[in-house]
């Protein structure tokens, strides 16, 4: 997989974004975005940590990679992690 800084920078964003969706309500969980991306650095999946106590960002991206299985074939995943 050969995907440019850009790529990754404009995906990394996206997740912050995502992220930030659970502001005030993660605690004591840290607020995370995930992205999933196809071998072009195309979206593919994401998902956030939406509440303590509810899946993390990187398990609603899988689930909602499910829902899009012709994404499955190749994928590079960027998360963040907020304090």
């Amino acid at each position: 997989m050969n995907i440019d800084s850009n790529v990754h920078l404009k995906w990394m964003r996206r997740a912050i974004d995502l992220a930030l969706l659970g502001k005030g309500r993660t605690s004591p969980n840290p607020l995370v975005g995930a992205v999933i991306l196809d071998k072009n650095g195309e979206l593919i999946a994401e998902g956030f940590h939406l509440k303590a106590g509810l899946p993390h960002a990187e398990a609603m991206a899988f689930d909602n990679l499910k829902k899009n299985p012709q994404g499955r074939k190749s994928l590079c995943k960027s998360r963040t992690m907020l304090p």
